[in-house]
């Protein structure tokens, strides 16, 4: 008889640092690619010297070279907020609070970033949105807001990430607040009245192509197997707790162990 699965349950707040940090990669991977362009028209540019250059340096060097308004971006608050993003991520992931509450004037960022919750997620997804919408027409009669996949009544489809979040994201998390009596300095509404007024690439003709993968076959073995609830279970077993009781962690050593 396999075993019964160990029962638990998830704690969000393990894939909230991955979700910030992923909406950073989100605004770095779209920046690379209007600068791969770039490359690919010019033989000036090298991609491999852009690459190295830090992603605030390679954002405002894009927007100039695109000959849309620098100043504009400054002023629309959009950069200030960006800028907060890669400090909170870099607070989270390299550990940089000791003892003081870090202060982020332009955002609603934790100022305790290990203790983020949904709230930092939200703040940076709206970041992540407000740059791309300012990039989405850096390509003549193209609209490179990225779209995001869902399974719409059994089928495939894709819908701009900013409709997804106007339409689901925003308007749930707000009725969520209300629902429990809650209340959020956080902005949830997107800054999207600026957009940039590109010309880099007006004199090119520019368009998106799709290509299928070759599909990949596999031989897997299809017989369903409990592997590693299975090794869960064995350490479960190690814990003499009584139902409804917990531990604290433990660091000390053993007299043996120290000798």
């Amino acid at each position: 008889m396999a075993p019964r699965p160990v029962e638990h349950r998830a704690n969000g707040r393990q894939n909230y640092p991955t979700s910030c940090s992923y909406w950073f990669f989100a605004i770095e991977s779209f920046v690379n690619s209007i600068w791969r362009a770039v490359s690919e028209i010019d033989s000036k540019c090298d991609f491999r010297l852009v690459r190295k250059k830090d992603l605030t340096t390679r954002l405002t060097e894009l927007i100039s070279l695109l000959g849309a308004d620098l100043e504009a971006f400054y002023k629309s608050g959009i950069f200030a907020r960006f800028g907060e993003l890669i400090q909170f991520r870099n607070d989270i992931f390299h550990d940089r609070q000791h003892g003081v509450l870090i202060e982020y004037k332009k955002t609603a960022f934790s100022k305790v970033p290990p203790l983020l919750n949904q709230v930092d997620v939200l703040q940076s997804m709206v970041i992540a949105i407000e740059v791309f919408n300012y990039l989405r027409y850096a390509f003549p009669n193209i609209d490179i807001m990225p779209e995001v996949v869902y399974f719409p009544k059994g089928t495939i489809a894709y819908r701009k990430v900013d409709f997804m979040y106007e339409s689901i994201v925003e308007t749930a998390f707000t009725e969520i607040l209300k629902k429990h009596g809650l209340v959020t300095d956080l902005v949830l509404s997107c800054a999207k009245e600026l957009t940039a007024k590109a010309s880099y690439f007006n004199k090119y003709d520019i368009a998106f192509m799709i290509s299928a993968d070759k599909r990949l076959e596999y031989a897997f073995n299809h017989q369903r197997s409990q592997i590693v609830d299975g090794y869960c279970h064995k350490v479960a077993e190690l814990e003499d707790l009584d139902p409804g009781m917990f531990r604290v962690p433990s660091y000390g050593r053993k007299i043996e162990d120290a000798t």
